[in-house]
């Protein structure tokens, strides 16, 4: 068990291979510079219990459950990767100086995707994404969502959006507009 937070003077990964449930603890920095991938491996559920995550390299969830609970925003710089199960309710960013992309094998919900890249760039999806609430286009970049592998929900309660798009910005491919009907 770690109690207290890590110094560590360049950046680390954090590998999670666990195969019953884990909160996360100090493992995970608290400052936008030292996590560079973060992986899940194993069946167990980690679940997310400090505020905000910042992943300068890559995020992978090869097995398990990563949770990332409401209230705690994820900013991805490199890829993100689901074999297993990404559960969020919260906005996940990506932000990358280069080319992102999302892979894997199963569809992942979000609740809001903000691509806000640093330089305008290209975030292309592999597999289907459902968005249950908001997607912002923020950066002069291109989402690349293949052929109906983008999925905008709507329930009785709210449907999804996307935000007017940032000058330059396009979102390329087809996209599944839902419209829930009473």
């Amino acid at each position: 068990s770690i109690t207290n937070i890590l110094g560590a003077i360049t950046s680390f990964d954090v590998n999670y291979e666990v195969a019953t449930p884990i909160q996360t603890g100090h493992e995970l920095p608290h400052d936008a510079i030292r996590l560079n991938d973060l992986r899940k491996a194993g069946p167990g559920i980690v679940e997310l219990i400090y505020a905000d995550l910042v992943i300068n390299g890559s995020m992978e969830i090869n097995q398990g459950t990563f949770n990332i609970g409401t209230g705690h925003n994820t900013t991805i710089r490199g890829d993100l990767s689901v074999s297993g199960t990404l559960l969020t309710n919260s906005v996940v960013t990506f932000a990358g100086a280069g080319p992102q992309s999302i892979t894997g094998s199963n569809t992942v919900i979000f609740s809001d995707i903000v691509l806000d890249q640093t330089a305008p760039s290209t975030l292309t999806l592999s597999i289907p994404i459902d968005i249950t609430n908001g997607l912002v286009v923020s950066s002069a970049s291109t989402f690349d969502v293949g052929t109906n592998l983008l999925r905008l929900i709507s329930t009785n309660a709210q449907t999804a959006y996307v935000a007017p798009l940032a000058g330059g910005a396009e979102i390329d491919g087809s996209v599944i507009v839902q419209r829930h009907l009473p």
